[in-house]
């Protein structure tokens, strides 16, 4: 009985033992969040063998705080979003300054291998021994006016040269502006923008590659 009656004491005191450090773990837990309990619910569980503490975030984004995040963005989206077009742009008038230079180096080298003699029509499958295929004009003028593809490589073939320069082109008003594609003149070898808008920069399509 002395024996039965020592074993229950020794459980009974792990049992208060378990339940006092479950109290001073309570305790301390409850301490350390002190100062956040403004913005967070805490909940402690004892559910025998652990502590499992959760903690809710009550603090949310007033209607006030999304409106002025919202206008943040608006005017962020205001002012990177043409600036990111223009370069886009760009870099599509760079892509159509290197094209219709590719051109004009085969026609070049057609003539030299020709007696002397300008191609009749660049899209001709004879041609594609100089060049393989006719790359397009990238140029989309967003920006207003005439939108071009930037995916046309037409070719229109005409015989008056709406004229080149060193910085300007003669006749240019030949050339118009609701126009895609390339133009060229199989008298002269010439090529040109098929149209007579001008770049982001306000320099005229038709200068390219005769600049």
């Amino acid at each position: 009985m002395d024996s039965f009656n020592k074993g229950g004491k020794e459980e009974l005191g792990k049992t208060n033992n378990k339940q006092q450090l479950t109290i001073e773990i309570n305790l301390i837990i409850k301490k350390i969040f002190t100062i956040s309990k403004k913005k967070y619910n805490i909940c402690i569980i004892y559910t025998g063998k652990e502590n499992i503490m959760k903690i809710k975030n009550n603090k949310g984004f007033t209607i006030v705080e999304l409106l002025i995040v919202s206008g943040i963005l608006a005017l962020l989206s205001a002012i990177a979003l043409p600036k990111f077009f223009y370069m886009i742009e760009r870099s599509k008038e760079g892509a159509t300054k290197a094209n219709i230079s590719a051109i004009i180096s085969a026609i070049r080298i057609y003539y030299s291998d020709n007696s002397i003699k300008w191609p009749d029509d660049i899209t001709d499958p004879s041609f594609k021994k100089y060049l393989e295929e006719i790359p397009a004009v990238k140029v989309t003028h967003f920006f207003g006016g005439y939108r071009l593809s930037g995916t046309c490589n037409t070719v229109e073939i005409v015989k008056d040269n709406p004229g080149k320069g060193k910085g300007h082109a003669y006749g240019i008003d030949k050339i118009k502006e609701n126009t895609d594609g390339w133009r060229y003149d199989h008298e002269t070898g010439d090529v040109w923008v098929n149209n007579a808008q001008t770049d982001t920069r306000g320099i005229n399509y038709t200068l390219y590659g005769h600049e």
